[in-house]
C-alpha cells in the first residue's frame, strides 16, 4: 500500500510512515486506531505530530512527569492509568530517564481489560522505556526508533512506501 502525505519531514516522517503501515497491517484501517503519545522529550511529539491527519479515531499526547503517572505510595503504576492505557491501540512512550515503566505485568493487565486485542508500543527513550520481553506477549509488538527507521528503508527499497 503506498502512503504520501507532505505534511512529514525527516525521521519522525519515516518513523510514523512505518507505524502507519505496521498500523494497517494489524488492524486493516485507521479509523478505528486510537494512538497515545506519553513523554517529555520532544522527538515523540515531533513524530507523533505526523499521524495529526493519518485518519486515526484518537489522538492524544500526553507530557506529564513520571512522577505523575506512577502511584507516589508504592511506585506501582496506578490502576486509572492501565484503564486509560487500554483505550489505545498505538502507545509511543519516550522519557529522558531510563527507568522502565512498561513491563509484562503491566502490559498482560492492559491486554487483559483490552480482551486480548492487540497493542502496539513504540519505545523512543533512549536507552528505552519499555522492557523486550513484552515483545514475548501474544498480541503486543513492540518497536524502538531503529526497527521503525529499518523497516521504512527496506519498504522504500522494496516499493512498498514511496518517498515524496
Amino acid at each position: 500500500m503506498s502512503l504520501k502525505n507532505n505534511l512529514f519531514s525527516s525521521k519522525p516522517k519515516q518513523i510514523a510512515q512505518a507505524a502507519i503501515q505496521i498500523l494497517l497491517k494489524v488492524y486493516g484501517d485507521l479509523k478505528s486506531v486510537n494512538f497515545l503519545v506519553i513523554s517529555d522529550m520532544k522527538l515523540p511529539i515531533d513524530i507523533a505530530q505526523n499521524f495529526e491527519n493519518a485518519g486515526l479515531n484518537k489522538y492524544l499526547i500526553f507530557q506529564d512527569s513520571l512522577e505523575k503517572i506512577f502511584n507516589q505510595n508504592n511506585n506501582n503504576i496506578d490502576e486509572n492509568l492501565i484503564n486509560k492505557l487500554k483505550n489505545f491501540d498505538l502507545i509511543m512512550i519516550g522519557y529522558k530517564t531510563q527507568s522502565k515503566i512498561i513491563d509484562k505485568i503491566l502490559v498482560k493487565k492492559i491486554l487483559n481489560k483490552r480482551k486480548q486485542k492487540p497493542i502496539l508500543f513504540v519505545d523512543c527513550g533512549i536507552p528505552g522505556n519499555i522492557k523486550t520481553d513484552i515483545g514475548q506477549i501474544p498480541n503486543c509488538f513492540l518497536f524502538d526508533l531503529n526497527d521503525l527507521e529499518q523497516l521504512y528503508s527496506s519498504w522504500i527499497q522494496n516499493n512498498i512506501i514511496n518517498e515524496d
